[in-house]
């Protein structure tokens, strides 16, 4: 490109040249016209006044005699031939001068293309060089907001761990003790704020339940209502056994399952059923489960009502393992 460009100012720079010389030999043929007309005229005239000077004795003017006339061409045969000669020799320089003329508009044309191709080549130069910076603005914009969104991101999971401790201000003032979740509060956030990441930065501003989460068994939990739906379900097939061993079985196991559920969001580690060997470690967990459910109705992602709704279930399940105030006052309420 850069060769094309030099190559177009070196053809350029020898157009000019000869445009000049040959401004010149227009200029120079012009002249030579100029002064051929002027003689084609003013010679034959000068000669004929000289001839009528010379033989103004002799000269018979007799406007009816034909013999006269046919002596006209004789007579004044060296004007008339001297403006033959200078008329044939003007109609020449004539020619020459037009020739040069159609020469030098060539040239001209010439350099007209050559400096059309040079524009075109600088403004394509200009264009590249315009589009570079605008990517060069482009990257750094994309730099500056990736920059926002990685800050924005974490002010903002720092405000929900922020909001997590005070969460668990309040619930440990409503239970009159602290819970033990060993709670994960980047897990959490990931949970509840799928779409925000250090790349894109924070496009959802309150927590969600998670469309795609399954219950430890394998349901699906995609909605409160279907975990609540599940939690139901099991109270529907509750055996009834009179087999004390085979009932507490069979409450490990829903346990286990809606317990590992919500934990999988980041609120605890997972359990595992012979982990739960007595009602003591069972009340533990179901303790803990309370807790989840607090988090979740502190969080905006269980209404009062439901909230209320999932501690009636989960009563229907363990019975007595409840703190009977949490039963009884169905309708507590946590704020502050």
């Amino acid at each position: 490109m850069i060769d094309l460009k030099n190559n177009l100012r070196n053809e350029l720079n020898a157009v000019s040249i000869s445009i000049s010389s040959k401004e010149q030999e227009v200029a120079k043929a012009k002249r030579k016209y100029d002064i051929s007309f002027s003689c084609t005229v003013g010679i034959p005239v000068m000669l004929l006044i000289w001839q009528m000077c010379a033989t103004s004795d002799s000269i018979i003017i007799d406007h009816s005699d034909p013999v006269l006339w046919a002596a006209v061409k004789d007579t004044f045969s060296v004007t008339i031939g001297s403006f033959g000669i200078f008329a044939a020799l003007t109609g020449m320089l004539g020619f020459n001068h037009r020739a040069k003329q159609l020469d030098l508009q060539q040239l001209r044309a010439s350099k007209q293309t050559i400096m059309t191709e040079l524009q075109f080549e600088l403004s394509n130069d200009q264009f590249k060089l315009a589009n570079k910076q605008f990517n060069l603005a482009t990257v750094q914009n994309k730099t500056n907001q990736a920059r926002e969104n990685l800050k924005l991101y974490y002010e903002h999971v720092k405000i929900f761990e922020t909001e997590l401790e005070h969460i668990a201000d309040r619930l440990e003032r409503l239970h009159g003790e602290p819970h033990n979740l060993g709670i994960d509060s980047r897990q959490l956030y990931k949970t509840f704020f799928v779409n925000n990441s250090p790349v894109n930065g924070v496009l959802a501003h309150d927590p969600v339940w998670p469309i795609e989460a399954n219950s430890w068994e394998g349901m699906s939990c995609g909605s409160f209502q279907c975990y609540l739906n599940q939690l139901k379900l099991y109270i529907k097939n509750y055996p009834l056994l009179p087999d004390a061993m085979a009932d507490f079985k069979y409450e490990v196991r829903v346990l286990v399952d809606i317990y590992n559920t919500l934990a999988n969001f980041g609120f605890a580690k997972l359990i595992k059923e012979k982990s739960i060997t007595d009602q003591k470690t069972q009340f533990k967990y179901v303790t803990d489960l309370v807790f989840m459910y607090d988090f979740l109705n502190q969080l905006g992602l269980l209404s009062l009502a439901q909230r209320n709704e999932i501690l009636g279930c989960t009563y229907d399940i363990f019975g007595g393992l409840f703190w009977p105030y949490q039963v009884k006052s169905i309708s507590a309420n946590l704020e502050d």
